[in-house]
């Protein structure tokens, strides 16, 4: 998978600067879907709900609106809230930054102090990626942190999160031969349920004669944190092509994602060929500035 970096919001800001230029008032709206991890503060059990975001971004004039779809985890069904303008600013490592210090949001149409929410803090970046089919693929990352009534602490997590700025070191370790590092392999996560997940790894390369491959790894359990979950295994066969490879066999594999789903560590041993490989990897959902085109 080839990074190619443009800022997707910044871009349409352009355009609508250009084709409203007599009236710059304008929206625009994005969508997630995903978990939310759900802290219960009272004995720090957590839990991972099913969520939805829709936000409205008036760029002229900096503010955004957010409509929710949150499940406590309280044994309640989901509630619907909706939040009204809340500041936005130019973020300095994201595109955007939203924040606010305490919102009653509506419920049904009316302010409910029930769900008061405290301490939100956003950040939202955009990018696209384009694959060697040339096939483009827009990617927004939310990072969404608040308090719900001083009981539950949120954050939200992606379900499909792609981690696409990573630096990945192979050591052998049985043998005297130099660390192998690349930068252009990344990693896709596909929580399938809130106990199992998917990882693909594109562009595979442990060391510099090996051709770089697509591996996936189906039916990996998943563990919750407090800082978000972990994808681990004692052993795990990839499949290349749809076709299991034993020879490139994973043990102690332990993928943690954190940071409010935008931060990944990677660690795995396996052997090929009578070597002895380790594997970290430490990436990001989102491109550091100095990536940015």
């Amino acid at each position: 998978m080839m990074k190619k970096i443009l800022s997707l919001l910044a871009v349409v800001f352009l355009l609508s600067s250009c084709l409203n230029s007599e009236d710059p008032s304008y929206t625009i709206s994005l969508s997630s879907v995903g978990y939310n991890h759900v802290t219960f503060m009272e004995d720090n059990t957590t839990k991972l709900t099913a969520s939805s975001y829709d936000l409205a971004m008036d760029l002229a004039n900096l503010t955004m609106n957010i409509g929710m779809k949150v499940n406590l985890g309280d044994g309640n069904d989901q509630v619907e809230l909706f939040l009204e303008n809340i500041k936005m600013t130019y973020g300095k490592e994201a595109l955007y930054e939203f924040s606010a210090s305490e919102i009653v949001p509506k419920k049904g149409g009316s302010p409910d102090p029930n769900y008061t929410i405290t301490n939100l803090q956003g950040k939202m970046w955009a990018y696209y990626t384009t694959d060697g089919s040339s096939m483009t693929r827009e990617v927004i990352v939310l990072s969404l942190s608040y308090t719900v009534n001083g009981k539950y602490r949120i954050f939200t997590v992606d379900n499909q999160p792609s981690f696409v700025s990573n630096e990945t070191t192979t050591n052998c370790t049985n043998a005297p031969m130099p660390a192998f590092t690349t930068t252009t392999t990344t990693y896709s996560v596909k929580l399938t349920s809130t106990t199992e997940a998917e990882v693909t790894i594109y562009n595979a390369q442990f060391n510099s004669q090996m051709p770089q491959l697509t591996m996936t790894l189906e039916k990996v359990p998943v563990v919750i944190t407090s800082n978000g979950y972990e994808v681990k295994a004692e052993s795990v066969v990839p499949k290349i092509n749809d076709v299991p490879f034993e020879d490139y066999k994973m043990t102690d594999f332990r993928l943690q994602v954190m940071s409010q789903g935008t931060e990944m560590y990677l660690n795995f041993n396996c052997n090929v060929k009578n070597a002895s490989y380790n594997v970290t990897a430490h990436g990001y959902s989102y491109l550091k500035q100095d990536e940015q085109q």
